[in-house]
């Protein structure tokens, strides 16, 4: 089966890639970062350099895949994150109709199936409903994990951060069995 991923050689790849290709899969790996070609390499996949908001670039990439697996990376923080995700999500939807892919799994988040009032979650919403509209044809799949719990390692600084500091009240630090002077993160 030919696959192609987004993601890089992130966190989700570096355990998925090889898997798949030890069970005999082609995998293509879409990195924006040349210097990841040779990681990509190792992993017995081959690399796609390129942008995901380059439509052009995806289509071609996405050209003769079984299967396509979409997540959303690099929305910088001065962008509106709805309509950020919308743009993206459109532009996943133009190349997958464009290349004939017929089988998406996409990477989502829990909440994805309510509206506003979950926040920043609510792109996920936004980036469901535009590859569902887009894609009737399309075997969809939407991911909904809760959280991925590696990510919360890159917590630590900003937890130490606010026990150390004045933000956090005594009474919690006590509620928590914790005291100022001995507490130590690492």
């Amino acid at each position: 089966m030919k696959i192609v991923l987004t993601g890089s050689i992130g966190r989700i790849n570096q355990t998925l890639v090889p898997k798949l290709t030890h069970a005999g899969h082609e995998v293509t790996v879409i990195s924006h970062q040349a210097t990841r070609s040779s990681l990509i390499k190792v992993f017995r996949a081959t690399p796609a350099i390129g942008r995901l908001d380059d439509e052009a670039f995806l289509t071609k990439t996405f050209m003769g895949a079984d299967v396509v697996y979409l997540m959303v990376t690099g929305i910088a923080a001065s962008d509106d994150l709805y309509t950020a995700a919308k743009r993206q999500a459109d532009i996943y939807a133009a190349a997958i109709k464009a290349a004939g892919v017929k089988r998406v799994v996409n990477l989502s988040s829990v909440g994805a199936d309510l509206g506003p009032e979950v926040g920043a979650l609510y792109m996920y919403h936004i980036i469901e409903q535009t590859l569902t509209t887009a894609l009737p044809d399309v075997d969809l799949t939407f991911i909904r994990p809760t959280a991925m719990y590696y990510n919360l390692l890159s917590s630590v600084p900003t937890v130490k951060r606010v026990i150390e500091s004045t933000q956090m009240p005594i009474w919690l630090l006590r509620t928590c069995g914790l005291r100022r002077s001995t507490l130590q993160l690492y």
